[in-house]
């Protein structure tokens, strides 16, 4: 066997795919099976589009490594072995050491947790610093309101993330509560940054009044019932403690007293509705009336009810009617005064009232294939009134890349509907609902992506064939069809109304034809023009059963079929006829590697020669372990003794265990041990002993025995 490869140096992006190719010669007289491996690499890292290649002799293949890193992989240069293993000969073995250089990916995110809470004078929230990328950030933490009116503290103020890790820091703001009226939103920012980076998000801070605007109304009438019941107490007995020939009032009022008296008639009221730009009432809006001449100070408000509907009693006179609340600008109810007599309303008056401008944020998620870069998402706006919404319009929308939006200048109060799209994904709609000036955040909501389709030909050479029973499966699900056999779509199959983006398989039988299977992935939304696919006639196959050394069967064993006209994979019985395989529709004549892999034991291939319409019984193959399993016994002076500390290391990584007690006193065992040199070092206090012991696959060292000597 002989090999070479194009470089010794592969540069990769994290979340991309890099090749390394390499060249093999088979120097052999038989056909040769190659397998390849990466060392030092984690065997989720890389892919082998044919796992076992197939050089006959004198010929030349090439062999290809896909390597597939995560986007957590550590940035810088890493030293890795490419192996190639034959599988005819399992001691011929080539080495190649390539440089693996994974270039630096910054990818870091920022959550809070709570976006928003609703608190007194104190609250708190976490941050929480996500580091996607492959390089350790440190980034400084800070978090601010905007009107400096909170004391906001930051604990940790420096946060450092390695690579596919995260961080949390909490914030604790506090500020002066309100006394009286209705919450107040204070909205905090916080950034993480550093040189290169800047991440922001904010939190919603809504303080409660110690009392709410309703009991400060309610406080208010009752002052002013108060009032009026002190100055018609003091009134009438100032009439009744006057000479009766110096009253101004006549005899009768004297003899019949205060019942006569209609205090209804000395009061008046203003009332009035604050509607939107809808003709919605507006409720739990605050509106205050001042008397003018007076100490300009406010007699008495009251709150809109649910129709927007006010009344507010006050004494005869002229007043300034105002109108304000949480997001509301205070605005005058009318442009002049307010005249009011004794014993009449106010004739009733609306005001169109708008809150400041408002906002609304939220994120969208949509399921893609892995690697493929992420959707364009889009807003669309829509303003809803009376339960239907109107045209879109021209709204201040921001959406990012991983789907976060933020919809800013929206006219409140008001209900939008906002529609959520994607390239390739179906429209979703929500409907959010602003009072005034509100910040809004509605759920997270995800896209389902909308159906695709499978169309594709089958031929045998350059002929379309019909009749080929063709079966999709992803998952639990199952659908089959069969290739029509006359008309214009012979050999044509189809597949409507799919999952996407998925990935299905697709198996290909007819009867005196190879079995074919391909996995296709489906596109959101997209339908897939398959390529071409032709079946092999063949009606070679080959049987038979796997053991491992003591003769026992083993289900579960890979068993890879490759050779120049085609290729074969099953999987050996795990019940009833455990450890059998059968693999058919072969094509022949040919001549096949067929290689047994089964994790923890060593691979091993043989050659299958297939006549024209032959088949190969009884192909029966046996598997050794290929780890080893290490055991003996310490001893102290002489006895065999437990809770002796025995180390086994290959110079890098250590494992350690301790002899026991029974069922054999000092006996000790070390499982699953790769081919290798080790040192096995036993230690006990006053005492040191050091063994060196060789390890082949599959084999069992039962004799490394140790004696410590223990002076005194």
């Amino acid at each position: 066997m002989l090999s070479r490869t194009t470089t010794d140096r592969v540069e990769v992006q994290p979340g991309a795919k890099g090749t390394i190719e390499l060249e093999v010669t088979n120097l052999r007289d038989v056909i040769d099976g190659i397998s390849p491996r990466v060392r030092d690499l984690d065997p989720s890292c890389y892919s082998l589009p044919v796992p076992y290649i197939s050089i006959f002799p004198d010929a030349t293949e090439k062999v290809r490594i896909n390597i597939e890193l995560p986007r957590s992989f550590a940035a810088g240069e890493h030293e890795i072995v490419v192996e190639l293993r034959s599988t005819v000969d399992g001691g011929a073995e080539v080495d190649h050491p390539i440089t693996l250089v994974v270039e630096p990916l910054d990818d870091i995110g920022i959550k809070l947790s709570p976006r928003a809470a609703t608190a007194g004078s104190k609250t708190d929230f976490e941050v929480e610093l996500i580091n996607k990328g492959n390089t350790t950030l440190d980034l400084v933490i800070d978090a601010a309101d905007a009107e400096r009116a909170l004391k906001v503290e930051t604990d940790p103020i420096f946060l450092r993330v390695p690579n596919g890790r995260t961080a949390t820091s909490r914030v604790t703001a506090k500020g002066r509560r309100p006394f009286m009226g209705s919450p107040v939103r204070q909205t905090i920012t916080v950034t993480a940054e550093n040189s290169d980076h800047q991440l922001n998000e904010t939190f919603q801070f809504i303080q409660k009044a110690r009392l709410p605007t309703g009991l400060g109304t309610v406080m208010i009438l009752a002052a002013i019932i108060a009032l009026w019941a002190l100055v018609f107490v003091w009134a009438i007995s100032n009439v009744f403690d006057s000479d009766n020939t110096a009253k101004t009032a006549g005899e009768g009022f004297a003899t019949s007293g205060p019942a006569s008296l209609d205090i209804a008639g000395v009061n008046g009221s203003i009332t009035g509705t604050i509607i939107n730009v809808a003709g919605e009432g507006i409720p739990r809006l605050t509106v205050s009336a001042t008397r003018i001449g007076g100490d300009d100070s406010a007699i008495a408000s009251v709150a809109t009810d649910d129709n927007g509907a006010f009344s507010i009693p006050v004494l005869p006179g002229s007043y300034n009617v105002q109108v304000g609340g949480e997001g509301y600008a205070t605005t005058d109810f009318n442009s002049k005064a307010i005249n009011v007599n004794p014993s009449t309303s106010t004739p009733p008056r609306e005001l169109v009232l708008t809150g400041r401008r408002g906002t609304i944020r939220g994120r969208i998620i949509a399921e893609n294939q892995d690697g493929a870069a992420p959707p364009a998402f889009s807003v669309l706006v829509r303003p809803v009134v009376g339960d239907v919404a109107g045209e879109p319009i021209t709204a201040n929308v921001v959406v990012k890349e991983d789907g976060s939006y933020i919809i800013t200048g929206l006219a409140t109060p008001a209900v939008y509907s906002l529609s959520l799209k994607a390239k390739g994904f179906l429209t979703q709609s929500i409907i959010a609902e602003l009072a005034g000036g509100a910040d809004v955040i509605v759920n997270t909501r995800r896209l389902g992506a909308g159906s695709g389709s499978i169309r594709g030909r089958v031929f045998a050479g350059s002929i379309p064939i019909g009749a080929v029973a063709v079966t999709l499966v992803a998952g639990d699900l199952m659908m089959e069809t069969t290739t029509p056999t006359v008309g214009s779509d012979v050999g044509v199959y189809a597949f409507e109304g799919l999952e996407s983006p998925n990935t299905y398989l697709l198996t290909f039988t007819l009867e005196g034809f190879s079995t074919e299977t391909v996995a296709l992935e489906v596109e959101p939304g997209k339908p897939l023009e398959a390529d071409d696919l032709e079946l092999l006639r063949g009606t070679g196959e080959v049987a038979g059963t796997v053991y491992d050394a003591f003769g026992n069967p083993l289900g579960g064993v890979t068993v890879n079929v490759v050779g120049a006209k085609g290729s074969a994979e099953a999987q050996t019985l795990t019940a009833d006829a455990i450890g059998s395989f059968r693999i058919t529709g072969l094509p022949t004549p040919g001549n096949y590697s067929v290689t047994f892999s089964l994790a923890g034991y060593s691979p091993a291939s043989r050659l299958l020669r297939l006549g024209d319409r032959s088949s190969a019984a009884a192909f029966d193959m046996s598997l050794s372990l290929s780890t080893a399993t290490i055991s003996g016994t310490a001893s102290i002076n002489g006895t065999d003794t437990a809770g002796v500390t025995i180390t086994l290391s290959d110079g890098e990584t250590p494992r350690t265990t301790e002899s026991v007690s029974s069922p054999e006193a000092g006996a000790y065992t070390f499982p699953d041990v790769q081919p290798g040199t080790y040192t096995l070092t036993f230690e006990t206090p006053g005492a040191k002993y050091v063994l060196l012991v060789n390890v082949g696959s599959g084999a069992i060292v039962d004799n490394a025995d140790a004696n410590l000597v223990v002076e005194g």
